[in-house]
């Protein structure tokens, strides 16, 4: 009985073998291949004046347009991991972005932080959150500036971090209102 049971056990796993190798070879979005290649749709565009731009995205696919740069001291020093976004009627929704999926920067104490689109597109409204790297799902966060209204602006000014070790989430809506974007960094304040 016992050869009977392996010889109905090894076709099954080798069926789930196959079967797991061809999702992992296909490069599906969902899965772990799709978020190693979100990186670069997120972080680089293939025009960085901003002249060219997607009228509208697939829901899964974040578009050239949403990518942020923080600057430190006027500075570029990262792009943004993109969370929740809206373009043109589409979009995606993202759970705060914890610190271990974010590579950390270090800053010093009392650096000049602020943030701006990628491709140069003018910001409208915008809201900057900070909150404990320990915090992994953003449930005590604080603000570090904001602003609802006025004439559009090229660069958002992010408040003063004390020392420690941060997630900072900064939401920016396009000044034309065709979407907004939330995008995060892990700052180490030393």
């Amino acid at each position: 009985m016992s050869a009977r049971v392996r010889g109905v056990v090894v076709p099954v796993l080798a069926v789930a073998s196959l079967a797991l190798a061809a999702c992992g070879a296909g490069g599906s979005a969902g899965g772990p291949t799709g978020l190693a290649t979100a990186g670069p749709v997120v972080s680089a565009t293939t025009d960085p004046t901003g002249s060219s731009e997607p009228e509208s995205a697939a829901p899964d696919v974040a578009p050239a347009a949403m990518s942020a740069r923080l600057e430190i001291g006027g500075d570029v020093v990262a792009l943004g991991t993109l969370g929740s976004w809206a373009l043109d009627g589409s979009g995606s929704d993202t759970p705060w972005i914890p610190s271990p999926a974010l590579t950390p920067i270090e800053i010093v104490r009392g650096s000049s932080l602020a943030v701006r689109f990628g491709t140069a597109i003018p910001i409208g409204p915008w809201q900057a959150l900070g909150a404990a790297a320990a915090d992994r799902t953003g449930q005590a966060p604080f603000g570090l500036g904001a602003r609802e209204g006025g004439p559009p602006v090229a660069l958002v000014p992010v408040d003063d971090l004390p020392s420690g070790d941060w997630v900072l989430s900064v939401r920016l809506f396009r000044a034309d209102g065709r979407g907004d974007g939330t995008f995060y960094w892990f700052v180490q304040v030393r």
